[in-house]
């Protein structure tokens, strides 16, 4: 099986660049609010998310919020079509 694979990577670099159409979703912008809290004040945390890439999301994909490394929440997201905010 090693061996098939090999194969398969030496064929695609000797065919020359091989583009595949995928999503490709980054944080385009992060607005935080108040901009300046104070320890315990409540803060609304919202991030738009970009699909920059070539291809829409064929499945739903979740989006999660940390802070210091712990999970504070976690959204759904049903799709995300090419080039949508």
């Amino acid at each position: 099986m090693t061996k098939r694979i090999l194969v398969c990577l030496v064929l695609a670099a000797a065919l020359g660049h091989v583009a595949f159409a995928l999503p490709d979703l980054v944080v385009s912008q992060l607005d935080v609010a108040p901009a300046a809290p104070t320890d315990g004040t409540l803060v609304a945390v919202t991030a738009f998310i970009e699909n920059v890439g070539d291809q829409d999301t064929e499945s739903p994909f979740f989006v999660q919020f940390t802070v210091d490394g712990q999970e504070v929440d976690v959204l759904p997201l049903s799709s995300l079509s090419r080039g949508r905010t």
